[in-house]
């Protein structure tokens, strides 16, 4: 068996091949670097592998590594630990028998280099994970057959848009789903920017003026503090007159460049083409109950991923992927031939890096704009990325990215639903997307937190009948109350202002980050029958998609209503149901302690730290409603919301956090009936045994 890298190939060490070469012919010896000296000499080669670990470290944990002492440097993997003199910075070198090495160094209590999971091949296809670092990972695979590199290092290059010209082409002759997201009366936005009237220059057109054979496409972008130019009712006049493309942003010039090399005419920016002052608002509430329409209708969006400093990027083409690295692995049969192979490496993470994480789409709004659009142009920082609805394809993979290496319900999944999708799809499609936007960043003005994500909803009602109130859907509003924040304890606190825009039992009424309700089989034990208006007492007859006057609704629900106090167990807030015993009067305060664990929806008072709901809610009685039941009877998962009281008259509660049970003791504890239900608040049924009241 010989090995060798062909001189135009990018090198690798002899420690990478070595090892990647012991895995998959079953050597019993395997190994990487025996010192970290001899990691920063294959750095320095460069191997491809080991440069990239190096590259991908924070600047100051580079900096730290780099300066280590010689003689920490050159100690080989024998578990040993050593301080500096300090103590402050503590090195571990350590390799496990074939399968691991691992390199920690630590620097005031924090981990900064972590490199584990030495390699793991499958034998059936020879792809195998070389090394991990911070959940860095790289595939050397014999089956890579339709990768490139680009040769140019910027973004704005000629091979760059032979590759989306090449792939616009094919998704206007090919791809059904892309083709369907637009209206067939050729739908156009109030404005657009022409650009192609004069040279240099821009104007605002009406939408209706435009022919309709033309098209027009949108840009997402991170709004800055200080943005050059944005369009008012004082200088909509002398826009439409026409001005300098110079004054704009770079960003913006940028999309008029993009715009140009695809012999596009129009394009639709939000602050040029939506009145930002002048007029109380008035335009943004007419154009955003539109924005689905906006960008559905467009023939792509483009994404400046990179942030407020243009959309083109100048890139290190010694560290693109894949890189043809290239191992040349003989390895005998059973036949006692050779065969030969041709690897190369890939990182796994290449699209969450480059793309789903990159600041810009992390946002709330961008969000919706990546979904709608039937097609994406994303500017990287190492290079062009295509989304549409069919196909994700990059320079590095521009006969289409290898979907195993994208995440579980990644965008392309959440743009592939059409109208021949099942109604349960669309419900599912629905979950996914709202799973994603629970983790976007906080947005600059909280209360667009429906708004920003309304566009998909308006999108997805029209293959529904059903009706959509502030973020949930009516026919399984009792699940979807099941939400909960994704952390566990809340950071915000929930204002007044947060119930105008949307009611307490909607995940748009708070401003953490948030996990919506799992779709699962579990019996619901409420009745939600309707939805009212608290003024008229009415049944609610439209949609909500925007922000609303969280008292102006209320939901009623019928079930079985109980008292509770939150008690610390070792840090953790749990529910506690009180004693069911009725001769114990007043000392109903008693409880009986569980490990049912509570998630609070806000923090109740910000001079309190990490715990505050405890401080605050310990002391008190709280209500919940045994909410869902599922699992096994060995394996309990029982949900509770919880309430805290408005106005015990008309039986008025506001939702206040969840809590979840996974023990059978604790199960029973919390649904077992206690002596004094019958006098809470709310109207009681002596028959059913349930309370209905009122949520606003």
């Amino acid at each position: 068996m010989t090995m060798s890298s062909p001189s135009n190939y990018a090198p690798t060490c002899d420690a990478c091949k070595a090892t990647f070469e012991a895995k998959i012919t079953n050597k019993k010896k395997s190994g990487h670097h025996a010192t970290l000296s001899g990691f920063f000499a294959a750095v320095t080669l460069p191997c491809y592998i080991c440069r990239r670990i190096f590259q991908r470290l924070e600047p100051d944990h580079q900096r730290l590594l780099s300066n280590l002492p010689e003689d920490l440097k050159a100690i080989e993997r024998n578990d040993q630990v050593v301080k500096n003199s300090g103590g402050a910075t503590t090195f571990y070198w350590e390799v496990l028998p074939r399968q691991h090495v691992k390199i920690w160094v630590e620097f005031n209590g924090r981990y900064i280099l972590r490199m584990k999971k030495l390699i793991s091949v499958s034998s059936d296809n020879l792809i195998g994970t070389l090394l991990k670092s911070q959940g860095f990972e790289f595939v050397f695979s014999a089956k890579l057959d339709q990768t490139g590199r680009p040769n140019s290092v910027s973004t704005n290059c000629r091979e760059g848009w032979q590759l989306v010209s090449s792939q616009l082409s094919d998704c206007l002759s090919s791809h059904l789903r892309c083709g369907s997201r637009r209206d067939s009366t050729r739908w156009r936005p109030t404005r657009l920017l022409d650009i192609g009237y004069a040279p240099g220059r821009f104007r605002i057109v009406e939408g209706s003026e435009i022919l309709p054979e033309e098209d027009y496409i949108t840009l997402s972008h991170k709004w800055g503090k200080d943005n050059p130019l944005a369009l008012t009712v004082s200088n909509l006049s002398q826009m439409k007159e026409g001005v300098a493309s110079t004054i704009l942003s770079k960003t913006f010039q940028d999309a008029i460049i993009v715009a140009q090399h695809l012999n596009i005419r129009y394009v639709w920016i939000d602050s040029l083409c939506i009145i930002q002052a002048g007029d109380n608002g008035t335009d943004k509430q007419r154009e955003i109950i539109q924005m689905d329409k906006v960008y559905r209708n467009s023939l792509l969006n483009v994404s400046a991923d990179l942030g407020l400093h243009g959309i083109f990027s100048e890139r290190d083409l010694d560290l693109f992927t894949p890189m043809q690295t290239s191992l040349c692995i003989e390895i005998e049969n059973t036949d006692g031939e050779f065969t030969k192979d041709t690897y190369q490496s890939v990182e796994l993470d290449v699209f969450d890096r480059e793309v789903s994480d990159a600041p810009l789409n992390r946002r709330g709004w961008v969000l919706q704009e990546r979904v709608l659009a039937p097609r994406t142009l994303h500017f990287c920082r190492r290079e062009i990325f295509w989304e549409c609805c069919e196909n994700i394809v990059c320079e590095s993979f521009p006969r289409g990215f290898p979907e195993e290496y994208l995440r579980p319900h990644h965008m392309l999944l959440f743009k592939r639903f059409d109208a021949k999708d099942t109604v349960d799809q669309y419900y599912e499609t629905w979950n996914s997307i709202l799973t994603a936007y629970g983790q976007c960043e906080e947005l600059t003005v909280p209360d667009d937190k429906l708004i920003a994500i309304s566009g998909i909803a308006r999108y997805i009602k029209g293959f529904l009948e059903d009706r959509y109130i502030a973020g949930l859907w009516l026919k399984s509003l009792a699940g979807q109350m099941l939400w909960y924040i994704a952390s566990a304890w809340p950071t915000k606190t929930r204002h007044e202002s947060n119930l105008r825009r949307a009611p307490s039992f909607s995940w748009a009424s708070i401003d953490d980050k948030f996990v919506p309700a799992l779709i699962s089989p579990g019996e619901i034990l409420v009745d939600v029958s309707c939805l009212q208006s608290s003024k008229t007492g009415s049944p609610l007859e439209e949609d909500v998609f925007g922000p609303l006057d969280g008292t102006s609704l209320q939901l009623k629900v019928t079930g079985r209503l109980k008292l509770a106090k939150i008690r610390n167990s070792n840090g953790i807030a749990t529910l506690s149901p009180l004693r069911s015993n009725p001769n114990q009067g007043d000392s109903q305060q008693e409880t009986i302690l569980t490990s049912a664990s509570v998630r609070f929806d806000f923090r109740t008072d910000t001079s309190h730290f990490d715990r505050s709901q405890l401080l605050d809610y310990r002391q008190r009685v709280i209500y919940y409603i045994p909410w869902q039941d599922s699992g096994t009877a060995t394996r309990p998962r029982l949900l509770c919301i919880l309430f805290e009281l408005v106005d015990p008259k008309r039986g008025h509660f506001r939702r206040i956090g969840i809590s979840f049970v996974f023990q059978l003791g604790d199960r029973e504890l919390l649904l077992q009936d206690q002596f004094n239900e019958r006098t809470l608040p709310g109207r009681y049924d002596e028959r059913s045994g349930k309370h209905v009241i009122y949520v606003l």
